[in-house]
């Protein structure tokens, strides 16, 4: 490939990205799945909020029963619920709330909607924990994502 092929096929790798970005759209959707899992796992309670009880330092007052207030905990076994692991899936809608969304060609947003955004902070704070955010494994698996694809445009 001679230098002004090689320049062509660049640029025209830039007109691409600044259209659609692809690598950037599949990495992000990648992260979100993995973030998905570990705040929605399909048993159990929540990674970031695993083992909270009645002795963890959670920074309010009143008693615990497995992470939920002994109130809250009671509602939760009226309800059929499970109270031995917080879970943030009462109803559901939180979990169905948690999108991706993409802000600009160049962003994507992995964040509880607008209508539960109150409950996703609400537990952030209770729980004193960045629950929504991203790890380092999910960076991880973002940044190998989108190398590999980036990658992949150039070969």
């Amino acid at each position: 490939m001679t230098p002004e092929q090689y320049s062509a096929k660049i640029n025209g790798i830039i007109k691409q990205l600044e259209k659609e970005n692809r690598p950037l759209a599949q990495a992000a959707a990648d992260a979100h799945k993995a973030i998905r899992a570990r705040v929605f796992p399909v048993s159990g309670g929540s990674e970031d909020i695993k083992g909270l009880n009645v002795s963890s330092g959670v920074p309010f007052s009143g008693e615990r029963k497995g992470g939920y207030s002994l109130s809250y905990a009671e509602f939760r076994k009226k309800k059929g619920r499970q109270v031995n692991a917080v879970n943030l899936q009462f109803t559901g809608a939180l979990m169905r709330g948690f999108q991706l969304k993409k802000t600009n060609n160049q962003e994507w947003e992995s964040s509880p909607n607008n209508r539960e955004m109150d409950k996703a902070g609400y537990a952030e704070d209770t729980y004193n924990k960045n629950i929504f955010g991203i790890s380092k494994s999910e960076r991880e698996l973002f940044n190998k994502t989108a190398s590999k694809l980036f990658y992949k445009m150039f070969i």
